[in-house]
């Protein structure tokens, strides 16, 4: 159920730039050749592997030292990197490697509520946009700068966890929340990069909107106007989240009659990421787990705010997002062209109802069953038909394979997203 902003990093980073990246940047004029093949093809494991043992600091390994940082959840380490090539070498970048960049870099200080550096940093991105940025895009990227701007001053976020923590989640999948004495249920949204809650609950708590528009864009490629909130103190059980910036919207926004459900907010990846470690059980459960004991190599790295899970499909690599605030998953574009001739042979053509936060899209799918992925070393069979769309409805759908929702879950009881540890499992 996703709410992510147009030209961030999972739609930046990840589908330009390549061929030009950093070509002035290296000795002779070259990067290095295994990073820039593995960058190409978003293949973050292998490369944070290959740069564990690279003592240089040349531009290009920097960049990448960077850009990797950033993907497997180290802002501070990220910034490190970044601003070290900012100063060596900001003159001499290409301007789409210093576009990249820079929104990496703006993320990195946004995750770690650095506000407005988050902002003074995607302000220098304004010179670079591409002319081809639509208008509806350009306003969503600048409404960004002023959601910062406007938060400049804001304490950062804060979050103080007693220790493991269970909440029984409601049918709908959400969790209440307490906000000034009074109850809210808000969905626990790994699809989301902004927490968000409809205006009538946002006044109702008492909560103090501020009087600036903020435009941003949605899974299904759509824009949705808001409003930004500061809210003091949120209770989720024992756990404590001070400080946390929400987007007030409209009810309609929130509002999915496909599935029957009127969400009364989101609680998304700047909460979520700081509890560190979730569980999602099949008996309606939403566990914390403090401190998180999931080990393990990283099976799952960050987009921006969306976490890309490596699975495979008849021995071949992919990458989807994973989004809890989707109960059923979908199959994008890329593997619809990987496929086409076993979807067509398996599959049923019918126009679908695609939805995300604020938008609705009717678009013709091949409905497949019995689709098989094996995901965190385990085998995931999906007896039911699942969507493979046939065109890009958004950010990231021309880019990735597809989107696991929670029914990732079939024929198990739990999954568990590990924020440090950058590790998902199912059992």
């Amino acid at each position: 159920m996703s709410g992510r902003s147009s030209l961030a990093p999972a739609a930046v980073w990840l589908a330009a730039l390549i061929l030009a990246l950093l070509a002035a940047l290296a000795p002779g004029g070259q990067p290095v050749p295994q990073l820039k093949k593995l960058y190409s093809e978003h293949r973050f494991f292998e490369m944070r592997t290959l740069l564990e043992s690279e003592t240089a600091s040349t531009p290009d390994i920097l960049f990448y030292k960077g850009m990797v940082a950033n993907a497997f959840n180290r802002p501070a380490e990220s910034a490190g990197y970044l601003t070290s090539l900012l100063r060596t070498a900001g003159n001499g970048l290409p301007a789409v490697a210093l576009t990249d960049l820079l929104i990496v870099l703006a993320d990195d200080y946004a995750r770690m509520f650095d506000y407005a550096k988050a902002a003074e940093t995607r302000e220098k991105i304004l010179p670079f946009l591409d002319k081809g940025t639509s208008r509806p895009e350009r306003a969503a990227f600048l409404s960004i700068i002023d959601l910062w701007k406007a938060m400049a001053s804001a304490p950062p976020q804060t979050v103080e966890i007693p220790g493991d923590t269970e909440i029984a989640m409601t049918d709908a999948g959400e969790v209440p929340v307490e906000i000034n004495g009074l109850e809210v249920p808000l969905l626990p949204d790994t699809g989301s990069a902004f927490n968000m809650i409809v205006r009538p609950d946002a006044e109702r708590l008492g909560l103090k909107i501020l009087d600036i528009e903020v435009e941003i864009g949605t899974a299904t490629g759509k824009i949705i106007k808001a409003r930004p909130c500061l809210v003091p103190e949120l209770r989720l059980a024992g756990i404590r989240v001070r400080n946390a910036v929400f987007l007030v919207v409209p009810e309609e926004m929130l509002d999915f009659p496909e599935i029957g459900k009127q969400r009364r907010g989101l609680m998304s990846f700047p909460i979520l990421v700081n509890l560190k470690e979730l569980t999602f059980t099949r008996g309606g459960r939403f566990i914390v787990t403090s401190p998180p004991q999931l080990q393990g190599p990283p099976n799952f790295f960050l987009a921006g705010a969306d976490p890309i899970v490596e699975t495979e499909y008849e021995n071949r690599r992919l990458l989807f997002f994973l989004d809890t605030g989707a109960f059923e998953s979908e199959l994008f574009l890329p593997f619809y062209k990987a496929f086409e001739p076993d979807i067509k042979r398996r599959g049923v053509y019918e126009p679908a109802r695609i939805e995300g936060v604020g938008t609705r899209a009717k678009d013709p799918v091949y409905l497949v069953k019995g689709l098989n992925f094996r995901v965190a070393g385990l085998e995931v069979r999906f007896d039911k038909a699942l969507p493979v769309l046939t065109r890009p409805t958004g950010v990231g759908s021309d880019v990735f394979d597809g989107s696991f929702g929670l029914d990732l879950m079939t024929g198990r009881q739990a999954l568990t997203l590990n924020y440090d540890a950058m590790r998902i499992s199912l059992r």
